[in-house]
């Protein structure tokens, strides 16, 4: 199956089309439960697509500055002292969720799902077919992620009848249907995936070594028509002419190292 042209162009996929791009990159079949496993598994991002919530800016901070309780008003505007779980990362730029730092956010963003241990199991739940929203709940507030710095808290105003001018976090469970992932992180978790590190200072295998040297002489006296037997053979250089072509830095210097090197295999062949 060919990859459609139009995900050559698509900055943001669906679940259903992020996993039908990774099946044609990847060449194997990849399901909505895996991908969604690889975004548990903190090994590719998992997207929003939010429409119009009211958010404010913040940054990230270390684990060893997260609180752990944290003072907010209650319904009587009295302040009481409760414990952070999902949000504790999240430090607001504004800590008293003014009117003046809350925005209506929009856009595509990618979900914490290594520290927001909430949505981690609402996400799995909704994937695996649940309804999921009646059985979470949190009051931390949910927040996104605009880079690895910074991002947004969820927030949503006080009723008049609380008698308290501001903003609290709130946590918005997104829809099955309005997540997805971002271009750029599926081709940097295929990317992940498909190279190969080579260590360049460990030494080759002795058996892999040798089968280079065979291959080496066979190309030489297939392709060039070498002969071991020519003192000077202008093979080599015709070899070096053809590697710079390619943009392949040899020497016949190197080349004729090498062939000489691997004659001694041609009774193997």
């Amino acid at each position: 199956m060919v990859m459609k042209k139009i995900y050559k162009l698509k900055q943001w996929y669906t679940i259903e089309e992020a996993c039908e791009y990774l099946s044609l990159s990847l060449n194997e079949a990849v399901s909505n439960q895996e991908i969604v496993q690889m975004a548990i598994e903190n090994h590719i991002l998992l997207s929003w697509h939010v429409r119009n919530l009211e958010a404010v800016k913040g940054r990230f901070i270390d684990d060893g500055e997260c609180p752990k309780t944290v003072h907010m008003p209650n319904m009587y505007g009295q302040e009481s002292e409760r414990s952070v779980i999902d949000n504790a990362r999240f430090k607001a730029n504004d800590g008293n969720y003014t009117a003046k730092s809350v925005e209506s956010l929009v856009g595509f963003y990618n979900l914490d799902l290594k520290n927001c241990h909430t949505l981690r199991e609402y996400v799995l739940e909704i994937v695996r077919g649940g309804e999921g929203k009646e059985f979470f709940d949190t009051l931390d507030g949910l927040y996104v992620l605009e880079d690895e710095k910074n991002g947004w808290l969820f927030v949503s105003k006080f009723d008049e009848d609380d008698n308290i001018d501001g903003y609290f976090p709130v946590y918005h469970f997104p829809e099955l249907s309005d997540l997805g992932f971002q271009k750029k992180d599926l081709d940097s978790f295929v990317k992940s995936i498909t190279s190969v590190d080579v260590d360049k200072n460990k030494p080759l295998h002795p058996k892999r070594e040798a089968s280079l040297l065979r291959l080496a002489i066979v190309m030489a006296k297939g392709g060039y028509g070498y002969d071991e037997n020519i003192l000077k053979s202008p093979v080599p250089k015709e070899i070096e002419e053809d590697a710079q072509k390619m943009g392949v830095k040899l020497t016949d210097d190197t080349i004729r190292a090498i062939l000489k090197e691997s004659v001694e295999y041609l009774d193997d062949l």
